[in-house]
């Protein structure tokens, strides 16, 4: 439910002000809570990442789409309804590294074993 809360948030931040502001004001609330859950550092920092790149590319801010916008010549409306298919992906990406901590936990463990894992 944790790991649920923090996406929608993060979401939301995400798509209303930029990544780094978005990472100052969340992360000392949501680190301390995630430790204290149980989560792995390595995973909960995917999440947070991941969630901001969503964020990113998603109106009503999505700086993202401004400079894809500029770069392509488009206008916004027709950018957003064709970046919908692209949200889907990521947002079903997004529950799959959430739900499944060994996707992203793979190649750090590969390369790393820890005991307590």
């Amino acid at each position: 439910m944790f790991l649920l809360a923090a996406n929608l948030l993060l979401i939301i931040l995400g798509a209303v002000i930029e990544t780094l502001p978005a990472m100052l004001i969340s992360l000392p609330v949501l680190l301390p809570a995630a430790r204290a859950l149980g989560i792995d550092m390595e995973h909960f920092g995917v999440v947070v990442i991941f969630n901001l790149v969503v964020g990113i590319m998603t109106p009503p801010m999505g700086i993202g789409l401004y400079i894809l916008m500029a770069i392509a010549r488009v206008r916004f409306g027709d950018l957003v309804w064709a970046s919908i298919p692209f949200h889907i992906a990521l947002l079903v990406a997004l529950a799959l590294i959430t739900l499944f901590p060994q996707i992203t936990l793979f190649f750090p463990d590969l390369l790393m074993p820890r005991a307590g894992r």
